[in-house]
């Protein structure tokens, strides 16, 4: 990177060129002599070449100058300029360059915090300026999740043919949600290389005197995004658009279930004007306008438009879920390492490094941890929650510096690939996301660093196992496109019973995957199908083994004989959605057969199940209303792979904490050994402990 020509052309500072000192502890680390090299209106760019990057050193360096130079921002770069850190003295924010691994985008966006025209007055300090930049989430959250409220409700007013409220609403969020993703994916160009597509085809459907929903929506979502081969009549009319896949734009069960839906045009209007007023961006970028929105804002849309109290549903903040998620998904893995495999690794490490910053009277903790570390009481992975330690950081240094190629094969095939971890009150998928961003760099760094490091040794696994994984990567539109493809398909599970957030969780994967493609000529692989990983339902009815329903005691009846062909063909199914996009493509008519056959069996065994359960609740109630009312999951059916070899690896999340009588009149539980705490917190933890594996993880 051109630093130079970053700060002077890009960001608009003056050069200075003013040599500082530094105490020799740190000089030593230094290529040559640090200096403020920018400065502009008061601001300064501290820069340091180091022989290496170490945040340690960094931190310390930037602690002893904030008070001589305030306001001031810190470069560090390695002596290659191939990778930068950035501090900002106050507000201790750090930003990232890797060269290496191409994350660039996000760095782009976020240098722009540093920028200095001239129209910032003296007045407005560099601080106050990222303050604002960093506060500006907050409002457009609350700002779009208002309007968001609004638009929801005047929505269900306009939709014509379905006579349910429960099943309007939820269709009001299936559309939405569709249009949502269109707008983002429409921002990069995506459909027909037209940035305001959805905008100028309601103009020409609404200029024919046509009803927009009928007339162009229902062709757009099931023939243009859930069809590859495409006549050129439908070209004509729509443009050149996007194979997608991935269940959001295939029918939904209510679009099944009422034929006859019709929506007026003028909501259609009123949504579009409203999405107009904001500028969607495809990706993570800070967002520093009022009108600026990407994918993160519609998880906390969400929390707070479906958290309810009388649900009992509570927005989880990311530091909890970050904080739930590592302590529970790192140990797991590395039980299933073995302590003999890292053993020698933790009794080497300087264990001052995983200390956290900004802890109170860090010396004296740093002298604790330094002892119980000699003494062994740091012994294995559960030590490092016991004493508040950076379990993130160790799980990666472990991975760099791994020289056992058998243990990295067994890491990533056994471990990594094959880890399913559950939110059973999924809401829009916090835990999930925090689950994603935990295992995002362990996949990482083992693909990126350790496949080549063991090409060069010529290992003896490489040829069997590294690199036919490193040929299906290639074929996948980018590395970060085939990581987050696996978690989301072989890793991540969750069930709620608001079927809105299960379709809100869904959209959030999707955009993530769909953020990682940045070229518009480059094809957009097909999303994965991720209906039966994300499924509505409720956690607590329902069959969790086989002996739980009369059909137990039949031994392999008609029914456990549909089981077993279901498992294997959802096996399968899934198996196939990480095939590279081409696959997919030429063989769409028969993945689609699969679906159906798949959904086919699977209501036939639940609707055989369900009345076994209907005959046991003896309610007064019809079949139809206890299905709508009580929500059954049947856990042996839906996830039946995982439940017969032992259970889930990880559970996590954030249950209900409300009243089981305040949900009396809607359903009843049966055979819970924790009725008598009468609270669902309770009665979710029982559930999530009846399907853990032994030696599983669990954490809430």
């Amino acid at each position: 990177m051109d630093i130079k020509k970053l700060f002077i052309e890009d960001l608009n500072y003056n050069p200075a060129f003013k040599p500082i000192s530094l105490g020799e502890e740190h000089r030593q680390h230094c290529i040559k002599e640090p200096q403020i090299a920018f400065e502009k209106k008061g601001v300064k760019v501290v820069f340091f070449r180091l022989n290496k990057l170490d945040t340690k050193i960094e931190k310390d360096i930037v602690k002893g100058l904030k008070k001589r130079l305030p306001d001031s921002v810190f470069l560090f770069s390695d002596k290659d300029e191939t990778n930068l850190n950035i501090y900002f003295s106050e507000l201790n924010k750090k930003i990232t360059y890797d060269e290496l691994n191409n994350k660039t985008r996000l760095f782009k966006e976020k240098i722009r915090f540093f920028e200095v025209t001239e129209d910032i007055t003296g007045k407005l300090s560099l601080m106050e300026k990222i303050e604002k930049a960093f506060g500006t989430e907050e409002k457009i959250t609350k700002k779009f999740y208002n309007e968001f409220k609004e638009y929801h409700e005047l929505f269900l007013k306009f939709i014509k043919g379905i006579p349910i409220e429960e099943d309007k609403k939820w269709y009001t969020s299936v559309l939405l949600n569709r249009l949502m993703f269109i707008y983002f994916i429409q921002k990069k160009g995506f459909i027909d290389n037209n940035l305001d597509y959805l905008k100028d085809k309601f103009q020409e459907i609404k200029d024919q005197k046509k009803n927009f929903y009928n007339d162009f929506l229902i062709d757009l979502f099931f023939i243009g995004f859930a069809e590859k081969e495409k006549k050129d009549d439908f070209i004509k009319k729509f443009g050149n658009v996007p194979y997608l896949n991935g269940g959001l734009f295939l029918p939904h069960q209510i679009e099944l279930k009422y034929q006859n839906i019709t929506i007026e045009n003028s909501v259609f209007e009123d949504i579009i004007n409203y999405f107009d007023r904001y500028i969607w961006y495809l990706d993570e970028r800070p967002l520093k306008n009022e009108n600026e929105i990407n994918p993160d804002i519609l998880g906390y849309i969400f929390e707070k438009y479906i958290n309810q109290k009388d649900l009992g549903a509570y927005y989880t903040k990311e530091d909890i879920t970050g904080y739930i998620c590592r302590n529970t998904i790192i140990p797991f893995i590395f039980d299933k390492i073995e302590l003999k495999n890292y053993e020698s690794f933790l009794k080497k490490i300087d264990i001052e490094n995983y200390i956290y910053e900004g802890i109170t009277d860090r010396e004296k903790r740093v002298e604790e941890v330094k002892k119980a570390h000699q003494s062994s009481e740091i012994k294995d992975i559960n030590d490092f929650i016991t004493f508040s330690l950076d379990i993130e950081k160790f799980a990666l240094d472990f991975i760099e510096n791994l020289k056992d190629e058998e243990t990295l094969k067994h890491l990533y095939f056994d471990i990594l690939k094959n880890i399913r971890i559950l939110d059973p009150t999924v809401g829009s998928g916090a835990f999930l996301f925090a689950a994603l961003n935990i295992l995002f760099p362990m996949y990482e760094k083992i693909i990126n660093k350790k496949f080549s490091d063991f090409k060069k040794t010529n290992s003896k696994y490489f040829r069997g196992f590294f690199e036919p994984e490193i040929f299906k990567i290639n074929n996948h539109p980018n590395v970060h496109y085939f990581i987050l493809k696996t978690i989301i398909v072989n890793n991540l599970y969750g069930i709620d019973i608001v079927e809105e957030a299960t379709e809100i969780c869904k959209l959030r994967l999707f955009l993530k995957l769909a953020s990682q493609i940045d070229d518009v000529d480059q094809q957009i692989e097909p999303l994965p199908d991720i209906d039966f990983n994300i499924i509505a339902g409720n956690t607590l009815i329902g069959i969790v083994q086989a002996e739980d329903t009369k059909f137990g005691s039949l031994g392999f009846s008609n029914i456990f004989d549909k089981i077993i062909k279901l498992d294997k063909k959802l096996s399968e199914y899934k198996r196939q959605q990480l095939d590279i996009g081409d696959n997919i493509l030429k063989n769409l008519t028969f993945y689609q057969d699969k679906k159906k056959q798949i959904e086919g069996l699977e209501y036939e065994i639940n609707d055989e199940i369900n009345n076994d359960l209907y005959q046991g609740y003896g309610v007064n109630l019809s079949f139809d209303d206890f299905i709508k009312r009580y929500k059954p999951f049947n856990w042996y059916v839906e996830f039946n792979e995982i439940i017969k070899s032992g259970g889930f690896d990880v559970i996590i999340g954030n249950p209900p904490y409300v009243e089981y009588s305040k949900v009396r009149s809607e359903y009843q539980i049966k055979n819970y050994k924790t009725e008598k705490c009468g609270n669902l917190y309770a009665f979710v933890v029982e559930r999530s402990l009846n399907i853990l594996r032994d030696c599983g993880r669990f954490g809430m």
